[in-house]
């Protein structure tokens, strides 16, 4: 048993700075958050107490940062690709980000009262020949807008553009 123990520790041991050599290769190629790091780390074999040490050494040296890694996130979802608040936060969560860490990232990014523009400009941008727009809302709300306000910026679209706004009302 005293063998087994001692391997044991020679094993954590030489585990360490390997771990810390892979968490900088993962966070050299795109910034992580803590939680995606370290389940990074267990699903490449890191004993758990090597992972947990690892990961609260390089978010107290400033190397992994949620609330950091939550802002850039949500601007990347947001600006880039477009999302609502909704799909943002689900996305946020997903990546390991507390709930209130989610929020606040958001709020800066995307406040909530600037949705219905957000929703608007991405409307324009969905927007086919020949939507209904149900169906141009619904291209909205997957991309995370809430319905009522995906169904508004449809109807906002579709009727600048002349198209009809419901098919049912022309028969």
């Amino acid at each position: 048993a005293v063998h087994l123990d001692s391997l044991s520790a020679r094993i954590a041991e030489a585990a360490v700075p390997r771990a810390r050599e892979r968490a900088l290769r993962l966070l050299t190629y795109r910034e992580r958050s803590s939680h995606e790091l370290a389940s990074r780390l267990t699903d490449d074999g890191y004993p758990h107490e090597v992972v947990r040490a690892l990961v609260a050494d390089l978010a107290a040296s400033g190397l992994i940062d949620d609330s950091r890694f939550a802002h850039n996130y949500a601007r990347m979802l947001v600006v880039s690709r477009g999302y609502g608040r909704q799909r943002a936060m689900r996305e946020l969560i997903a990546r390991g980000i507390p709930e209130e860490c989610a929020r606040e990232a958001l709020d800066a990014v995307a406040p909530q009262e600037d949705e219905e523009a957000r929703a608007s400009e991405r409307a324009r941008a969905l927007a086919r020949a020949g939507d209904t727009p149900e169906r141009l809302a619904s291209r909205l709300v997957r991309r995370g807008f809430a319905a009522s306000v995906a169904l508004r910026a449809a109807r906002n679209e579709l009727g600048e553009r002349g198209e009809s706004i419901d098919s049912e009302e022309a028969s």
